[in-house]
């Protein structure tokens, strides 16, 4: 489990790291998906955030990658620090889904453009 912190309405680059437990050695044709919420037991529909290797998500390396965190992604939350539970999931060509990265994002409240 990891703890990310980023700063409200900032672009912050997320980086990750991936142990697969299935035969793979390399990301090549998986698919990864990076979700945020307040709680885990909210909809899809309510994510915070959501990206993934089609956009938002670059792969870096055989086993690394970058989340793209835009200003509007998190713009848009309240004026205080927001603890939100984050996911990223791999899906192989097989299908296999597998989590392979869990934890909390802290967003910060901003000070230049606080509202």
């Amino acid at each position: 489990m990891s703890a990310l912190t980023m700063t409200r309405g900032d672009t912050a680059y997320l980086d990750i790291t991936v142990t697969l437990t299935n035969e793979a050695a390399t990301l090549d044709g998986c698919t990864l998906t990076f979700t945020a919420k307040r709680e885990f037991t909210d909809a899809q529909s309510a994510a915070v955030i959501e990206k993934d290797t089609s956009d938002g998500i670059t792969v870096t390396g055989d086993l690394t990658a970058t989340v793209k965190i835009l200003p509007a992604d998190t713009s848009g939350l309240e004026a205080d620090s927001v603890v939100l539970q984050y996911d990223v999931q791999l899906t192989d060509a097989t299908p296999d889904t597998f989590t392979v990265d869990s934890g909390t994002l802290t967003v910060n409240p901003d000070v230049t453009t606080a509202a």
